[in-house]
């Protein structure tokens, strides 16, 4: 399924650039002077190393966890970036609100 999905992600990725690019050069100097905008973008750039991390680590033995759990470092990965996603949707939303 990952094989299938993987794409998709990347697709969502880059059509999450672009747009977030676009929004960005309506009035940069307003976004880059907002502190909630810099936090989003930090979160972002976390998030994909988190996801580059683990895909070059732990995914590899992923035919091995179909005999019981995900290894705790694999689960960490997975909270570490539900957690950064909530944090984006909060920082992005913050965005608007506080300038």
């Amino acid at each position: 399924i990952a094989a299938q999905i993987l794409p998709w992600t990347w697709f969502g990725w880059v059509m999450m650039f672009l747009s977030g690019a676009l929004i960005f050069t309506s009035d940069p100097v307003r976004y880059y002077g907002n502190t909630y905008f810099r936090i989003k973008l930090a979160l972002i750039a976390l998030a994909g190393l988190n996801a580059l991390l683990f895909h070059l680590t732990f995914f590899k033995t992923v035919a091995a966890w179909d005999e019981g759990a995900a290894p705790g470092r694999a689960r960490m990965a997975g909270l570490v970036s539900l957690l950064c996603w909530v944090l984006i949707v909060f920082a992005g939303r913050a965005v608007g609100y506080f300038e």
